[in-house]
């Protein structure tokens, strides 16, 4: 995938992405390659994945980490127990077959925890694992213009919202936008989804809006 857009607030996570990944061949040379492709992934309703970097490597990580899904539905310590997993998962598949580049983040909700979180791994950093603090508007991709400018509008237009039916929207708009500016990297054939507690959600984004 070339560029995800999410933003992560107490009560809620979106996320929003331009549907292409990349490929190598065989000599490794990196290429965009599809659309309407993958770019998140639920592991329930309320957990999900978003990874940007070699398509097979991503379709590799979700089978391995499948069977672990499956057994923990229900429990309250799953993402926990992804949050684990997939960095262990992550470094076994570089050593099977490395790749150019791969930026990964678990959001969603955590029951155990009673909270919305973000957990960040990078390849350049052998997938140390870094949590996202609320509020922060995440990037990911190809090209640190495109990713410059992605953050940038989606931080100014992200401010501007007062309705939680704005924030898929808005981020959408964000990839579109970026899109029309670059377009060798980018399409817009964007899809976007929503995880929020229905309690609080909106007066916790007029709250923000207003700060």
């Amino acid at each position: 995938m070339s560029l995800v857009v999410g933003w992560l607030m107490e009560d809620f996570v979106a996320i929003a992405s331009d549907g292409k990944a990349i490929a190598k061949d065989e000599r490794g040379s990196v290429s965009l390659a599809g659309e309407e492709l993958p770019q998140f992934h639920f592991f329930t309703p309320n957990i999900i994945i978003a990874g940007v970097g070699d398509r097979e490597f991503f379709g590799v990580l979700l089978r391995s980490l499948q069977p672990l899904v499956e057994e923990g539905l229900g429990d309250e310590q799953l993402f926990e127990y992804l949050a684990t997993a997939i960095p262990l998962a992550a470094q076994g598949l570089l050593r099977c077959a490395p790749t150019h580049n791969e930026d990964l983040r678990l959001m969603g909700y955590d029951a155990a925890q009673k909270r919305f979180r973000c957990l960040a791994w990078t390849r350049s950093e052998n997938f140390v694992e870094h949590e996202i603090l609320y509020g922060r508007v995440l990037v990911m991709g190809l090209g640190e213009a495109s990713k410059m400018l992605a953050r940038e509008l989606a931080v100014g237009r992200l401010s501007q919202i007062k309705s939680l039916d704005e924030v898929r929207p808005t981020l959408e708009g964000v990839i579109r936008e970026v899109s029309a500016l670059v377009p060798e990297r980018i399409n817009g054939n964007v899809t976007s989804c929503l995880i929020y507690r229905e309690d609080r959600a909106d007066s916790t984004l007029a709250n923000e809006a207003s700060g």
